[in-house]
């Protein structure tokens, strides 16, 4: 269901049933409503909690601005009507809920018990799905707002496991979630009801995307596989964004292990269903697809396959005004300026650079933001193979100002490597204490932020910033610069900085012991 006109649902706790037909409850009502912007429509609680009604009263969500409906005092013991007035929260955007004088305890722990349910739940259909699990199951009061079976609370203990393992994931206890997401499937994956069959296969999701980062990576192709198969046999909506949200995720970590033949068979299967829903809840997915395909072209070494499909990408999408999309757009135009370089073409390439950030250069999106900075680092390295070092240096020195203390997480790698870049391009020119100041200003600013992302341009920068020192004399600071690599990275188990630190450790056996 979709409606051109946007909907507001307002749902009324508290108050006599009939109340609400009357004037006085009306006045009261209007200002609350003006401010909504939005009109009232009443529902008949004795007509929309049948269930021969519901369909009827779906599609005239509609043409309805706003829902208003009611549950008087100790009307929780109906949980028809709220299940039917969670529909119409569920069905319209955004939502409001109005708790009256008189609200009971049974009531409030109702509507919060809704309010969980129909947060699940993106689409009409799946959303009556899982009400009526509850209607039929979960909702069997034998009082005022008293289940009689423990289904309700299961479902409600699961999603609170589910809660905890994604906080712990938001805060860096990856481990932590892991075990949270396996608890949670231990006990509810043999569960068939919709609502507990959505929950279990978001677990899945989050407990491979941990494994990932975690770098148990064949534990996590597992996890995705059985995501995948799990979302695959729930069918529906959320059972196809499910199964294809766990195969486009698959197809990424297979690429990040050097198999994109593997990559491309999971993405085809994943565009299986994409190529047949035009919704708008897929598109960033088939966005995301798509790219990923070209991506394990590209890996595979068909780089002309690979220029098409990117070319399809900002084809397909270019025009779309979610920013989600665009930043899709943005990444495939990127990866096309890569492609074109890889094969000669790179006058190409550079104005497809300059197409990024003349098209997303002004966007206040961060992640479409961070994509023109990753535009314009590239930009400056092909300046440089096209020996226009002047203008590199200068594409460095914009980025650098562009970001000079507004940089985020997500942007302090982009500037260190701008920095880095810089030194390298002044090197090349024989500017060696130029050189050795953009180096030195690198560790300035990063190296008391303890981030992963750091780590290896920091390391880099002290190992130029040494060898720069090599070359200027100074062996006793060169001596300082490559031992703090060495004591801060030696155990590291990361192929790009274990280089660096043997890099570090060479370099240093070269020189004379320091005298302090």
């Amino acid at each position: 269901m979709s409606s051109s006109v946007p909907t507001r649902s307002v749902l009324l706790i508290g108050g006599p049933a009939s109340l609400l037909r009357s004037r006085e409850v009306g006045d009261a009502l209007r200002p609350s409503l003006e401010k909504l912007g939005a009109r009232s429509v009443f529902i008949d609680p004795a007509v929309a909690s049948r269930r021969e009604g519901l369909p009827s009263f779906l599609e005239s969500l509609a043409t309805s601005p706003v829902v208003v409906g009611e549950v008087p005092p100790g009307g929780g013991s109906d949980p028809k009507l709220l299940l039917v007035l969670g529909t119409a929260m569920g069905a319209n955007a955004p939502s409001t809920l109005l708790l009256g004088p008189g609200t009971g305890a049974a009531e409030q722990g109702l509507v919060s018990l809704l309010h969980a349910t129909v947060l699940q739940y993106r689409d009409t259909n799946g959303l009556v799905q899982g009400l009526t699990y509850f209607l039929d199951e979960a909702w069997k009061v034998t009082d005022v707002g008293a289940p009689a079976t423990d289904a309700w609370k299961d479902w409600r203990g699961a999603q609170g496991m589910l809660a905890r393992g994604s906080l712990q994931g938001q805060a860096g206890l990856l481990g932590e979630e892991v075990t949270s997401d396996q608890e949670l499937l231990r006990r509810f994956s043999e569960r068939r009801e919709p609502p507990f069959q959505e929950t279990t296969l978001r677990a899945r999701i989050n407990l491979a995307s941990s494994l990932r980062l975690l770098g148990r990576s064949s534990e996590a192709l597992q996890a995705y596989a059985e995501a995948a198969q799990q979302g695959s046999r729930m069918g529906g909506s959320v059972g196809e964004e499910g199964a294809v949200r766990a195969q486009v995720l698959m197809s990424e970590l297979l690429l990040e292990l050097s198999r994109p033949r593997d990559a491309l068979a999971t993405l085809d299967r994943a565009l299986e269903v994409l190529d047949k829903d035009e919704g708008t809840e897929l598109r960033m997915w088939k966005a995301r697809a798509v790219l990923g395909r070209g991506l394990a072209l590209s890996g595979a070494g068909d780089a002309k396959g690979a220029l098409s499909v990117f070319s399809s990408v900002v084809e397909r999408f270019g025009t779309s005004p979610e920013a989600e999309l665009q930043e899709y757009v943005a990444k495939a135009m990127i990866d096309r300026a890569i492609t074109l370089t890889d094969l000669w073409e790179k006058g190409e390439a550079l104005r497809e650079y300059d197409l990024v950030v003349q098209k997303f250069g002004d966007a206040a999106d961060p992640e479409l933001f961070e994509q023109v900075t990753k535009a314009r680092l590239n930009r400056g390295l092909l300046l440089g193979d096209l020996g226009r070092h002047g203008e590199e240096i200068a594409q460095y020195d914009e980025i650098v100002e562009i970001l000079d203390g507004n940089e985020d997480a997500a942007t302090r790698p982009l500037l260190a490597r701008a920095l880095l870049n810089k030194g390298v391009a002044l090197g090349q020119q024989r500017k060696f204490r130029e050189e050795l100041s953009a180096y030195t200003e690198v560790v300035r600013r990063f190296e008391g932020i303890d981030e992963p992302s750091l780590s290896e341009p920091l390391a880099r920068a002290l190992v130029n910033e040494g060898l720069s020192l090599m070359r200027l004399g100074q062996d006793e600071e060169a001596a300082f610069a490559f031992d703090r690599v060495v004591e801060r990275w030696g155990s590291s188990t990361d192929p790009s900085i274990r280089s660096l630190v043997q890099g570090a450790q060479e370099s240093r056996s070269r020189l004379p012991e320091p005298s302090w």
